[in-house]
């Protein structure tokens, strides 16, 4: 059996937008959290994928110790409607992002010289009803946004 390839490819991210407060407890881990989005340009075939990023350790007055707003870019070829988008997509697609932003984070926490946040490998399949439910389409091929 030969294997598919995806319709879909990774093209850039960035992180526009990051806050960094230390840890207070090196003994201590963060409490994850995402909160993943996405946007879908229908007629060009790019996907926005927004996932913010929340670590928190709970003897700091917030507790936020990290925060990070990421946006990760794929290009779907051929394009597809926004009703044919596989779950696999929304199931891996933060996966995909994932290790670009353990990197970003390790390479933060090292260069500022504090104790160093190295994230754990994760099964992230869970997230994948919560993105799907939050992507919306732009420019689809009926004009509305969905």
């Amino acid at each position: 059996m030969e294997a598919k390839k995806a319709q879909f490819k990774f093209s850039n991210y960035t992180i526009p937008k990051f806050s960094y407060d230390g840890l207070a407890n090196h003994d201590e881990g963060l409490k994850i959290q995402f909160e993943p989005s996405g946007m879908y340009n229908e007629k060009e075939g790019i996907f926005h994928l927004y996932l913010n990023f929340i670590g928190r350790q709970d003897n700091l007055n917030n507790g936020v110790v990290v925060d990070a707003n990421c946006v990760a870019v794929f290009n779907f070829q051929p394009e597809l409607p926004f009703n044919e988008i596989p779950d696999f997509f929304y199931k891996n697609a933060i996966a995909i992002f994932f290790p670009y932003l353990r990197s970003f984070l390790s390479t933060l926490s090292l260069q500022a010289n504090t104790r160093l946040i190295l994230l754990d490998l994760m099964n992230l399949t869970d997230l994948g009803d919560t993105f799907k439910d939050n992507t919306k389409c732009i420019n689809n091929l009926d004009g509305k946004i969905s």
